[in-house]
């Protein structure tokens, strides 16, 4: 049987994450403090010998799917379902893959993204969430902590995409005037067009952030709970790489010098167009660099803390995953004469 591979020792995961062990009460406390003044996303996870794996990647790999798994027959299934067409088209949602995914993902489907969020303690929430106060959690290896995981903003640039989704823009509308001529033209295909653009574009890892000017091309602000959970994604399109391998790979080939049989050609806007290359190439290395030092942050603690983290936890269920019909009624309760 297939399983997924883990960490078996803090060594072998400090390849990949900047470790900070958080052994004591005292530790967690001042990692609240610091996080409280830094700008960043966070995902929790309930053991840290676990991979960033995405929930795609897990049915992949655990039911041998690499070389008979479609991702578009998947979109297509979903796009040809008539309710969640109907749903998408009402509240006037793109489906486009990432706003498919992104609805897919907070029910519970496997997609190629990764839930983080901009709250520490929402992270932690749904690292402990499950936690049984009577497991054994004092041997001190890798299975007794826990890993709520960090990435600075100042380190967005190198994941972020929002050109890619600026680009698209001007793009849909130019292609939409084009295909709107042919008659067997439909809304679909011009979805598909962007869909088949925007992948071209962009590389298998990337942030996608809330922007309310890319609303016409993904929406993943589409379910109450992406909202209560101050939640977005990190994509990562690798069959079988955890986020934390990917993120040293996605971006090798940018890094690489391809010649051209115009480089030896002594003209000005040449010259200055292979001048332009270099400097970007250049610029590429250095990302390269940073994405190789590990931009992960990952604080490791220890399962034995948790009872006492509780005492000030603040977050219920209904915070993280909202009911709707519970919380109308209750607003309806709280409404009545007292």
């Amino acid at each position: 049987m297939t399983t997924l591979s883990t960490y078996e020792s803090f060594d072998e995961k400090s390849k990949h994450f900047n470790l900070v062990k958080v052994e004591t009460i005292d530790d967690y406390n001042k990692i609240v403090t610091t996080q409280q003044m830094l700008n960043g996303i966070y995902r929790g996870i309930n053991n840290s010998k676990y991979k960033i794996y995405t929930s795609l990647q897990r049915q992949i790999i655990l039911k041998d799917l690499q070389y008979k798994f479609r991702i578009e027959d998947y979109l297509n299934n979903f796009r040809q379902n008539k309710i969640l067409e109907k749903y998408f088209d009402t509240f006037k949602i793109e489906a486009s893959k990432l706003s498919i995914y992104s609805y897919l993902q907070h029910y519970r489907a496997p997609t190629p993204f990764l839930d983080f969020t901009t709250n520490f303690e929402k992270a932690l929430y749904f690292a402990i969430e499950n936690f049984e106060e009577t497991s054994n959690v004092e041997q001190g290896l890798i299975d007794d902590y826990f890993s709520i995981f960090f990435i600075n903003q100042t380190d967005f640039d190198l994941i972020e995409i929002p050109e890619v989704i600026r680009s698209l823009k001007p793009l849909k509308r130019l292609s939409n005037d084009l295909f709107s001529q042919y008659e067997d033209y439909t809304h679909q295909h011009l979805v598909s067009h962007i869909d088949n653009i925007f992948t071209i574009n962009t590389c298998n890892v990337f942030l996608i952030s809330h922007y309310e000017e890319f609303i016409d091309i993904y929406n993943t602000y589409n379910n109450i709970r992406i909202v209560a959970q101050e939640g977005l994604f990190i994509h990562n399109d690798y069959l079988d790489k955890p986020l934390e391998e990917a993120l040293k790979e996605f971006f090798k080939e940018a890094t690489i010098f391809v010649g051209s049989a115009l480089d030896e050609i002594d003209d000005p806007q040449i010259i200055a167009n292979n001048e332009k290359y270099r400097e970007d190439l250049e610029k590429n290395r250095g990302f390269q660099q940073r994405l190789e030092k590990n931009i992960i942050t990952s604080f490791e603690i220890k399962k034995s803390l948790i009872c006492e983290i509780r005492k000030s936890f603040s977050l219920q269920k209904g915070d993280i995953y909202p009911d709707p019909e519970k919380l109308c009624r209750q607003i309806f309760k709280d409404s009545l004469p007292k």
